[in-house]
């Protein structure tokens, strides 16, 4: 965004340049007196002295054009003898310029100031030359015929330099990205080879050689036979395009790769040298050859691990947190029932449709209490192709987190099916079993709590088509009296607290037994809620009893089911025996346990794992529910075999004697992965910081040029001044407003750039009802020029001083208050200044409204973005809404904008402020700013422009100060020397000694007087340096004696 918007801010001040030239030329020549203008003689008004010298220089041709008649005449030509011809015009002069041009040309001839460049085939040369045209005026005639005055220059010099200065700026950038560049040019005349010492050095020859032959050139290269790499070279000798090989340089061990870029330089069509660089790839070579080794290692690991899951049937998974972007194996596709695909990759709106519709209502929830963490276990249930229901497990065994925040899951897949239906079943037997270890005889009920139906899980109902038929509750009504039925509601409501109710004939007085009913407490299962009821009668005992006997058979039949998923899963689970060390394994499989073997504990510990990981596992055992990671060696090689991840539970007591369970689980493709994310976080961190180096060197390539442009621009701006010629001139305003909308333009490339540089240096103590008044003060002008009405609200603003940006403050206020007044269309204008407390401190709120067009739904989006206009016509850049924006968040605070009410837009700045005790003393402060003067001041000026230099000089002479004019630092010193001053005025960049020398020396010379810095550029940290120099103020250029006064009026007080 940063390298668009300063490219577009560019272009822009660019065209306003070329916009102030040609008004300097217009209204330099104008004078107030005005003449009257003869019909067929209008031209004469645009051909002054001034013009007259540009277009000798130019080598430019004026005439005018009758569109009517199609006559046309020469008015001005650098070459006489063109004078006496006719130029072309109308359809004859589209004969000599290419067909693709035509429409380019007639859309800016119809645009007053508009130039345009194409190619025009000059009958006296018969050959194309470069053009660049602008129509300069177009009026009417007595006879109402239309006249056209254009301007048509020969640009082919400037085309010339453009692809001069591309080839070198591609040069030039190579190197900048490159380091230490060889640059070599092949003349093709001789066959000699020139180059700078690096060159030599890289080609293993003498770093004093001067040029070389070609063959001498070829004979350095290893590995290519030398008749192919002059093929090569004669091949390309003729293109004009850059090429590159790698070669071989040295042999033996005393070797090093190479890489050249050549081009041919082409003059009127034909190569005249090769032109190219070379720099050494030695370490990039052997990065990429031990890159690719990797890559061919990483490929053998997948493929094994492929294989391993493919043959146990697990699915490996691999999700961002952030994105839900999925990388998985192929058993995990073919688990989830998705089609195979040789990418890696799937899409989790294709996993999340093969869920059913309670799965998805889970992973929704999921998503949002973002409740993945690693060992989180959850069982899916998934629809495949055919209809058919498969459950899977998802156990996320690992978690990584990036530098900002993001996290990454590993975790693997398997399909449980089986064991979830008889999970299913086992979870309904056990709570009827529970509930039939309470009573003898049970009927027990699972009651669905959203639709309130039941279903008898357990025992025989004396009416069991009644609970097909009506909710539970409702039966209940028709089996029970009131008494009873109030009961039962206080059972259900309080889960283990039974109701002793009597039961009756449905809907009948008559009674068949007395019953006790109990209630269980509400579950999930399968993401519906559930509530378990019994009913007990003394004659079902009997029947309950064994009931129970067939859950435990069930019951153990599920244990072993659960023991096979451990083995799929990699985890083996050993149970130690406290008191002897004993180890039994009762789950999974171990490579370093397997069956018969005697050690124990300790010995086992010992064996298979190192010191530091020992003091581990000791340390988690003692603290159980601890999981760490450890790397497990063989018993007999002690080599390591794989990375386990270990836990214990808590001790337990069982026939006399304390045991303790531990569980392992294989995570050796866990840490692998983590490596290689570790790997790229690394090469990530690289190339952030190359970005950050090439976007420094952007922005300082912007603060050459922007002083470059500020320092002109600004001798104008003072020259008008001092000239006081603004009145005498017809459009002296207009070009008064156009010199200040370019500085103003410069001013935005600063904000757009660096907008934390205005902030910098500016917070100071100021009275905001003040302060607000003088910024009323400043838009009264454009407010009358506007037809506006304004008014201006500091009631509620403090008594006391307060600490802010107070630059960076008023550009904001203002520049909303500009808006408003040139683009809303409106005609008031509100403005109200507030300071609330909050969150522990004090803020500034200041609103902008106005009674205007407004802004539209499809701009707001939008509304602080670069060179955004909407819908306004008026003149405008586009980037003061993005500037303020900028500098409120620099300021810490945010700009809000939210319409006004009935119509109009309201902007809200808000912003922290530091507020003080101090009652500032207006009048006192207000009298010392009118009685301020410089009259009889000494003032040293240091300035090496010398139109700046005499029209500041003139500035300052003009308010009574006796000034001395120096070109540089060292002249201000020696001046210094010889006289007393009271002021110091410096340029920052000048030739011998530059304003921080000049500051400095001033400071080691115990001068305590103020130093006044003044600077034209738009970027960098040139006021910042000027300041610790010694500096108390940096000014822009141009100088002003209001800007001057305020400085040395705040350093007085």
């Amino acid at each position: 965004m940063f390298a668009y918007a300063s490219l577009q801010t560019f272009a822009l001040l660019g065209i306003t340049i070329l916009s102030v030239s040609g008004w300097a030329i217009t209204l330099i020549r104008q004078r107030a007196e005005s003449k009257k203008i003869e019909e067929d003689r209008f031209h004469l008004d645009y051909l002054n002295t001034y013009l007259k010298l540009a277009a000798r220089d130019r080598n430019t041709f004026i005439f005018k054009e009758n569109l009517d008649t199609g006559d046309a005449e020469f008015l001005f030509s650098s070459n006489a003898e063109a004078m006496n011809r006719k130029p072309l015009v109308g359809a004859e002069r589209y004969k000599h310029i290419p067909e693709g041009y035509h429409d380019l040309v007639k859309t800016a001839a119809k645009i007053i100031g508009q130039p345009v460049e194409y190619k025009f085939l000059l009958p006296e040369t018969n050959q194309y030359e470069w053009i660049r045209q602008t129509t300069l005026a177009e009026y009417q005639n007595k006879r109402g015929e239309t006249i056209r005055i254009q301007s048509s220059a020969i640009i082919n010099r400037i085309k010339n330099l453009e692809v001069e200065l591309g080839e070198v700026t591609t040069l030039l950038r190579q190197a900048t990205e490159l380091g230490e560049i060889g640059i070599f040019s092949h003349n093709l005349s001789n066959d000699m080879l020139k180059g700078n010492a690096r060159f030599f050095e890289l080609m293993a020859l003498p770093t004093d050689l001067k040029e070389i032959t070609l063959d001498t050139f070829v004979g350095q290269i290893s590995g290519v036979p030398k008749e192919d790499l002059l093929e090569d070279i004669s091949r390309h000798k003729d293109r004009d395009y850059i090429q590159k090989r790698t070669v071989m340089v040295g042999e033996g061990v005393d070797y090093r790769w190479v890489e050249f870029r050549f081009r041919a330089l082409m003059v009127n069509g034909e190569a005249t040298s090769i032109e190219g660089v070379l720099f050494d790839v030695t370490e990039r070579e052997a990065y990429e050859k031990r890159l690719l080794e990797l890559n061919r290692h990483f490929e053998r690991v997948e493929e094994q691990l492929n294989r391993v899951t493919d043959a146990n049937g697990v699915g490996i998974y691999e999700v961002r947190q952030d994105t839900r972007e999925f990388t998985v194996n192929s058993q995990f596709r073919a688990i989830a029932g998705l089609p195979e695909d040789k990418f890696p990759q799937i899409f989790a709106k294709d996993y999340v449709a093969r869920m059913s519709e309670a799965t998805q209502k889970v992973w929704s929830q999921q998503r949002s209490e973002e409740q993945l963490d690693t060992q989180y276990v959850r069982v899916r249930e998934l629809i495949m192709d055919d209809g058919s229901t498969k459950f899977v497990r998802t156990t996320t065994i690992s978690k990584y987190s990036d530098e900002k925040g993001y996290s990454t899951l590993y975790g693997v897949m398997t399909d449980v099916t089986e064991e979830h239906k008889q999970l299913i079943e086992l979870q309904r037997i056990q709570r009827a079993t529970q509930l039939a270890n309470e009573a003898a005889k049970v009927v027990v009920f699972e009651i669905d709590l959203e639709t309130g139906f039941a279903e008898v899980v357990s025992g025989v109902s004396s009416f069991p088509h009644l609970y097909q038929e009506k909710p539970f509750m409702e039966v209940m009504k028709g089996l029970h009296k009131l008494d009873d039925l109030n009961k039962l509601s206080i059972a259900q409501s309080e889960p283990g607290k039974p109701a002793s109710v009597a039961l009756y004939q449905y809907e009948s007085d008559e009674m068949a037994y007395n019953a006790q009913i109990g209630f269980s407490k509400p579950y999930v299962s399968e993401g519906k809620h559930y509530q378990m009821a019994y009913r007990l009668i003394t004659d079902e005992f009997v029947e309950a009893t064994e009931k129970a006997l067939k859950y435990s058979e069930q019951l153990s039949k599920a244990q072993r089911v659960t023991e096979l998923a451990l083995e799929l899963a990699d985890m083996v689970v050993f149970e130690i025996d406290q008191d002897g060390g004993a180890i039994e394994v009762v789950a999974g499989h171990s490579p370093v346990y397997p069956e018969g073997s005697t050690y124990k504990f300790d010995e086992l510990v010992k064996l298979v794992y190192v010191d530091e990981d020992r003091e581990k596992l000791l340390e988690a055992k003692e603290n159980p529910g601890t999981l760490v990671w450890v790397q497990t060696l063989s018993p007999e090689t002690s080599q390591p075999l794989y990375w386990s991840a270990i836990g214990f539970s808590q001790k337990y007591q069982r026939d006399g004697n304390e045991f303790q369970m531990l569980y392992r689980q294989n995570i050796t493709e866990l840490v692998e992965a983590q490596k290689l994310a570790a790997s790229r976080e690394e090469h990530l961190v690289e190339t952030v910081a190359e970005l950050e180096k090439r976007r420094a060197a952007q922005a300082q390539m912007f603060a050459i040029i922007g002083h470059e442009l500020r320092t002109p621009v600004a001798s104008l701006k003072m020259l008008i001044e001092a000239s006081n010629c603004i009145d005498k001139l017809e459009n002296g305003h207009l070009l008064s407003k156009t010199v200040d909308h370019v500085l103003d333009v410069l001013d935005d490339l600063r904000m757009v750039a660096k907008p934390e540089e205005q902030i910098k240096n500016d917070i100071r103590s100021l009275y905001l009802p003040a302060e607000m008044e003088q910024y009323s003060q400043m838009l009264m002008p454009l407010v009358n020029e506007q037809g506006f009405t304004m008014s201006l609200d500091v009631s509620e603003l403090p008594g006391s001083e307060v600490e802010l940006p107070v630059q960076a403050l008023r550009q904001v206020v203002i520049n909303l208050s500009k808006n408003a007044l040139i683009h809303s269309k409106g005609s008031r204008l509100d403005i109200k200044g507030a300071v609330s407390e909050q969150g522990g401190g004090s803020w500034l709120k200041v609103s902008i409204e106005d009674d205007g067009i407004g802004i539209s739904t499809e701009e707001i989006d939008d509304l602080f973005s670069p060179f955004m206009r909407g819908r306004t016509d008026a003149d405008g850049t586009g980037l003061g809404l993005h500037i303020c924006q900028e500098l409120a968040l620099s300021m810490g605070g945010d700009i809000v904008y939210e319409p006004n009410t009935p119509r109009g837009s309201r902007f809200t700045l808000t912003i922290p402020i530091s507020q003080m005790d101090t009652i500032p003393l207006h009048d006192e402060a207000e009298s010392k700013r009118v009685c301020y003067s410089l009259e009889g001041a000494k003032v040293l000026l240091a300035e090496d422009n010398p139109t700046l230099q005499l029209l500041t000089k003139n500035i300052l002479e003009k308010q009574g100060a006796v000034v001395t004019a120096t070109s540089n630092g060292k002249s201000a010193l020696a001046s210094f020397n010889d006289e007393e001053y009271d002021l110091v005025i410096s340029d920052i960049f000048m030739p011998e000694m530059d304003g921080y020398g000049l500051a400095k020396a001033l400071r080691e010379a115990e001068f305590n007087g103020p130093i006044i810095g003044l600077t034209a550029a738009i970027i960098g940290d040139e006021t910042e340096l000027m300041l610790q120099a010694g500096a108390d103020r940096v000014l822009a250029k141009p100088i002003s004696v209001e800007g001057l006064k305020a400085a040395l009026l705040e350093l007085s007080v």
